[in-house]
């Protein structure tokens, strides 16, 4: 059975259940239900509990190449292109209204275009960048949640310093009034110190001389990627990092930089041109049943940011929460 797309035009700043619902029922009886829902204001709402951790201390749900989003149509007419580009069936404010605190945005430079600055997905510009502020700006206009946009990866353009520059003049200028300087204890800053500023968007930055250079921007978060092929090497990588995280939380973390898992697949080149995983989205149907399960009973404890594909077909934003109630009342 398929639903029906929910346009972003639909959704509202306000925490609500939309027109899909499932039930557990047993002999006739209904034991649980759920629906599909968006959760535009869950941080704020935990202010108290969680005001006093880090980034690095909350479990933070994300979206993997954030601006690489288009709505879904069906498979028989998915371009090629589009099957191995296109990792959100959401624009950037349904990615936030749904719950993503994280976003993996990767920039195009295309210094001859009427629009210079896209987001990309590889070599592919998807988006005009412009349309992904917008979308940002909105939402912190309208909530009072905290947002990490961060730039990772510069696959077009960004052959000089200069261009690094011209994008963070760009972002700086765009974002006016938005974004937090860099504090003094960085990534150390707690979530109450942020709020208090009134200023609620962190722009972090893949590329240390960007960072030296502006006070602005925050080093970049600590993207873990497994780059495997199957669900069970996906398991074994983010059983690794999340091993090592419990190891690490015996040890003072100097900087408190946030990283985040990358929970999906990656398809070889070879992958692509033939077409021999059916796409990302096929892989994702694999992949986001179990992202769900392993961080609601396996890796709950350990999970900082948990960047995936197709966020709405996961339960990583619920599962969050539910973390982030049980980690503030010390379960």
């Amino acid at each position: 059975m398929s639903s029906d797309f929910i346009s972003t035009l639909q959704l509202s700043f306000r925490d609500e259940c939309l027109k899909y619902y499932v039930s557990w029922v047993r002999n006739d009886t209904i034991k649980k239900t759920s629906c599909l829902s968006t959760h535009p204001n869950w941080m704020v709402k935990r202010r108290k509990t969680l005001g006093h951790l880090k980034m690095r201390e909350v479990f933070i749900p994300g979206t993997h190449d954030s601006a690489a989003y288009n709505k879904f149509q069906n498979f028989r007419t998915e371009l090629i292109i589009d099957k191995y580009t296109i990792t959100q069936d959401e624009d950037v404010l349904a990615q936030l209204i749904y719950g993503a605190r994280y976003l993996d945005i990767r920039v195009g430079r295309y210094p001859n275009s009427d629009e210079i600055f896209w987001g990309n997905h590889g070599p592919i510009r998807i988006v005009p960048l412009r349309d992904v502020i917008r979308d940002v700006k909105l939402f912190l206009d309208n909530t009072n949640e905290i947002v990490i946009f961060d730039i990772q990866e510069f696959p077009v353009g960004f052959k000089s310093l200069a261009a690094h520059y011209q994008l963070t003049d760009y972002l700086l200028e765009q974002f006016d009034g938005y974004y937090l300087d860099r504090p003094v204890n960085v990534w150390g800053t707690s979530l109450e110190d942020i709020w208090s500023t009134g200023k609620r968007l962190i722009i972090s930055y893949d590329y240390s001389n960007i960072v030296a250079s502006r006070s602005s921007v925050w080093p970049q978060v600590e993207q873990q990627w497994g780059n495997v092929r199957t669900v069970s090497a996906l398991y074994r990588h983010l059983n690794k990092i999340e091993t090592q995280a419990a190891d690490e939380s015996y040890h003072f973390n100097r900087l408190s930089q946030p990283r985040a898992a990358m929970a999906q697949l990656t398809p070889t080149t070879l992958d692509v041109i033939f077409n021999r995983l059916g796409g990302l989205r096929k892989m994702a149907e694999n992949v986001d049943i179990n992202i769900t399960e392993w961080y609601s009973d396996k890796w709950q404890h350990t999970a900082n940011i948990v960047a995936v594909d197709f966020i709405k077909a996961t339960g990583i934003v619920e599962t969050a929460i539910k973390w982030n109630d049980k980690r503030a009342s010390g379960c």
